[in-house]
């Protein structure tokens, strides 16, 4: 482990842990997993999938610590947000604290006097076993089975009757899982946990427009396809409907049930995601920026920022503020309004 002659003796930012980082980069990876050997830019198995031929280190490796793998990463090539703290957070498959604070713990930063702990090391271990800790999860055909059920229901009418009805492109509801249940009336999407499991089910009943869960239960996250690791910035809006205008406009977004004051299911997906910038959107009432600052605070440990973007006045629900004419442009100018929130670094709560 490399020494360090002189301990910063408060927590350091993700600025000063990527600076002291500088040149060893090469030396650390290794140490987390991914063999110097295969950090000279060739083409290589990768450490973490297994696929064949497609990793290999970007240039300037030992300076930056990035990597890339064809499979795991959703571009390839260069991606200006990923650096060597998000390649930590890929091979040891752990959030951002986690990882942040076992580079601090290597880089020498946690010293006896230096009045911080030392985290405790990585499991790393426990990617060995993801296939037994996999078969331990209760089983979840029934509702899989269900939704897809729903989804064969749709036909090119339910289709376009929708898009219509909903402002919103079909290539959006297609990326939600959109379904249709003759029994209740209603437009479905599946909800799944981290590992993609169906554990829940949303309904929108199209007699009141009221959004509910098929269970009465609203576990799950709502997740598009096409929304891979690493995430620059990620959206989190609340409800099928909210999630798939967000959608419509290009933006990187999971949707939340409506109401849910638990944060389990949005941490699994932010450590599964290693999103760098997080956004909760927020209505305009009292109950929604309550839930909306409680899941932000919750989130800090896994994201680099976190900001809670409350819809404009006038508008009751993101769809009705994308139907007014918004760009993506129009929603990152109002984001960046929104005083970021840090774990490491600055605080501007």
């Amino acid at each position: 482990m490399k020494q360090d002659t002189n301990p910063t003796p408060t927590q350091p930012s993700i600025a000063e842990l990527i600076s002291t980082a500088h040149g060893h980069w090469a030396e650390i990876l290794d140490d987390a997993g991914i063999p110097k050997s295969l950090l000279d830019g060739g083409a290589y198995a990768c450490p973490l999938c297994g696929g064949w031929d497609r990793f290999s280190a970007l240039p300037n490796v030992e300076d930056r610590g990035v990597v890339c793998c064809r499979q795991c990463f959703l571009h390839d090539g260069e991606n200006a947000f990923v650096d060597g703290i998000t390649t930590l957070q890929w091979i040891i498959r752990t959030d951002l604290d986690s990882a942040c604070r076992w580079l601090a713990d290597w880089l020498g930063f946690y010293r006896p006097d230096s009045g911080v702990v030392a985290p405790r090391k990585m499991a790393r271990y426990l990617r060995d076993h993801v296939d037994e800790i996999l078969e331990e999860l209760p089983d979840d055909r029934s509702l899989a089975s269900i939704s897809v059920d729903f989804r064969a229901a749709m036909t090119e009418g339910k289709w376009r009757e929708f898009s219509k009805l909903l402002d919103l492109p079909i290539e959006t509801l297609e990326r939600i899982g959109v379904g249709w249940s003759q029994r209740h009336g209603a437009i479905t999407w599946p909800m799944t946990d981290e590992y993609g499991r169906v554990v829940g089910i949303g309904l929108l009943y199209l007699s009141n427009g009221k959004e509910t869960s098929l269970v009465g239960e609203f576990d799950g996250m709502i997740m598009p396809t096409g929304v891979r690791a690493p995430v620059h910035r990620l959206y989190i809006a609340e409800g099928g409907i909210d999630t798939a205008a967000l959608l419509s406009l290009g933006i990187s977004v999971i949707g939340r049930p409506l109401e849910r004051d638990e944060t389990c299911y949005e941490i699994d997906q932010m450590r599964a995601l290693m999103a760098s910038d997080c956004v909760v959107v927020a209505s305009q009432g009292k109950a929604g920026r309550d839930r909306a600052n409680h899941l932000a605070d919750a989130l800090l440990e896994y994201c680099r920022t976190v900001r809670v973007l409350v819809l404009p006045a006038g508008y009751s629900s993101v769809r009705e503020w994308v139907r007014s004419g918004i760009t993506a442009a129009d929603v990152d100018a109002a984001v960046c309004q929104a005083q970021p929130r840090r774990l490491w670094g600055p605080s501007q709560k």
